[in-house]
């Protein structure tokens, strides 16, 4: 089912903020490292909610249920350009359908951030998303930076996964190697 797209309002930020802790969620059962909090909606939504009523945004709807949003902001000079910057909890999209949501919304958003002078749109998007990535990439978006999360292990323990704990171990032996 293709989504409607419309303008985001009040009534869709619990359920904005409700799907990005539904995705940091997921994200965190594969990294445990990282902090629980995002996992509850009171931390997000006054940041929604802020951010809401400064500029405009747009809500994903499938039946009655919110499927995603997208909203950014501006960032009065990036790289010399005017720019809009969306981060990690000011869009969602529902995993099962996060690229063609992602690309639908857009859609329906960039000409506004265009004709506010905006010519460069940054997005963070979290990890797990691999859809949603690809579809930020045919739309034409590259990679300008990535973050990674390890564990507090020492490095000299053994993580789960054994070919982490292979690169960990021939890191150690190249780290006293002449440069």
């Amino acid at each position: 089912m293709t989504p409607e797209i419309v303008s985001l309002k009040d009534r869709h930020l619990e359920d904005a903020a409700a799907l990005v802790n539904a995705r940091y969620a997921a994200l965190r059962a594969d990294v445990p490292s990282l902090p629980s909090r995002y996992e509850d909606s009171g931390a997000i939504l006054p940041y929604l909610r802020d951010l809401a009523e400064k500029v405009p945004g747009v809500a994903a709807i499938c039946g009655s249920k919110l499927t995603g949003f997208l909203l950014g902001f501006v960032i009065p000079s990036f790289r010399g350009k005017r720019s809009i910057f969306s981060p990690e909890w000011a869009n969602g999209a529902d995993l099962a359908d996060s690229r063609r949501i992602y690309e639908e919304m857009y859609a329906r958003l960039s000409s506004r951030w265009v004709d506010d002078g905006c010519f460069v749109h940054l997005i963070s998007a979290l990890a797990n998303d691999r859809a949603g990535i690809d579809g930020w990439q045919w739309l034409g978006f590259g990679l300008i930076a990535a973050d990674a999360v390890r564990g507090g292990f020492r490095a000299h323990e053994r993580p789960r996964c054994p070919f982490l704990a292979e690169v960990l171990c021939a890191g150690l032996l190249f780290a006293g190697a002449p440069r």
